[in-house]
């Protein structure tokens, strides 16, 4: 098979994945709605499953650190308000620790030749000067340094 054809058909996996993401947002945005804009009703909803209330916003914290694009403030918020700050704390690190470790475990079972179906490999070349241990921690420095920027990168 031709690199041309590769590409294609790996852009239009990408374009698949990327719009069945969307429609599940949009299919699901109407019936959560009303807890995202009452935050009473949401409390009183979690409340009903009990403990597994709980798991349900580890489990979107750990979506949100997955899909990087999802909101998580929106779920903090909610988690804090929902069960106090500190329960709120521990259910939103548990999802960011499981979220991160999926993506951990991902990047070592697929890792480079995940990453070479939708780059050249010439662009991890450019930002060679983030293997030099001091320039990296510089730009991170800077990046939480300002706290919006966090968003952006």
């Amino acid at each position: 098979m031709s690199k041309i054809t590769e590409n294609k058909k790996n852009i239009l996996i990408f374009l698949t994945m990327v719009i069945a993401m969307a429609l599940i947002c949009l299919i699901l945005y109407k019936p959560f709605s009303n807890y995202l804009n009452d935050p009473a009703i949401l409390k009183e909803k979690l409340a009903e499953f009990g403990n597994w209330g709980k798991l349900i916003l580890v489990f979107a914290m750990t979506i949100q650190v997955i899909f990087v694009f999802l909101p998580g403030e929106i779920i903090e918020v909610a988690a804090g308000f929902c069960y106090g700050t500190i329960p709120g704390l521990i259910i939103c690190l548990t999802g960011s620790i499981i979220g991160s470790i999926f993506i951990y475990w991902f990047i070592e079972k697929f890792g480079l030749n995940f990453v070479k179906k939708f780059f050249d490999l010439k662009k991890f070349h450019e930002v060679a000067f983030l293997k030099k241990e001091k320039n990296l921690e510089l730009i991170i420095f800077i990046i939480f340094l300002f706290p919006a920027l966090q968003k952006i990168f």
